[in-house]
């Protein structure tokens, strides 16, 4: 479990790290990428739909303009949802070492997977468009969910993946891996703390 704890923290500081890189060295790549959501932009840097309205005032050719529109939405979507599985690789390591001794929900492990990239896809969807969120809470409550938890714990990861879509969606990658490396630490600390009692229990059974 310490060489978990270990590799959760190195992981998400080489994540931040790799990011912070990204934007120092290539600065130009900031509005492709999900980061900045929860503050403004500098004066000096461009947002996502200033890179291609400048773009639009540049060039007469609207089959050109429409093209880059295109790329340039599904390489802002690429990389948030592939923010969102680097942040969720973590969490479920997380998940499987809290499980030791014990069966791995594996549905449980897809959900943590698939959840945040639908959440995040949902989220650019329906951003700056309320008619379109309340559309998606008619859908939501129209579907029944049957399925029942068998540990009360899962339930946290679930929530957990639902944070690291929408964090994601709303471009704030940086706060999802802060979450993600409370998360998987807090957890790790409570197995660590009751990994002794847990075998001192086995010993007694035995």
């Amino acid at each position: 479990m310490p060489t978990l704890l270990a590799k959760l923290i190195t992981y998400h500081l080489v994540l931040l790290g790799a990011l912070l890189a990204v934007l120092y060295f290539f600065p130009q790549l900031e509005p492709y990428l999900p980061v900045g959501g929860l503050m403004d932009f500098d004066s000096d840097s461009a947002t996502f739909e200033e890179v291609v309205t400048t773009y639009r005032s540049t060039t007469t050719s609207d089959t050109a303009y429409t093209g880059l529109a295109r790329l340039a939405t599904a390489l802002m979507m690429s990389t948030s949802l592939l923010a969102t599985l680097l942040v969720m690789l973590p969490i479920s390591w997380a998940y499987k070492a809290s499980h030791l001794g014990k069966k791995v929900d594996r549905t449980i492990l897809e959900t943590l997977f698939i959840l945040p990239i639908v959440i995040t896809a949902v989220v650019l969807l329906i951003k700056n468009s309320v008619a379109l969120a309340f559309g998606l809470a008619g859908i939501v409550a129209g579907v029944q969910y049957r399925n029942r938890l068998k540990l009360s714990s899962d339930a946290a990861y679930l929530f957990a993946a639902i944070a690291v879509g929408i964090a994601s969606g709303v471009r704030a990658i940086g706060v999802a891996v802060i979450m993600s490396l409370w998360f998987c630490g807090t957890i790790v600390a409570l197995r660590l703390r009751d990994a002794p009692k847990e075998d001192a229990d086995r010993t007694n059974a035995d």
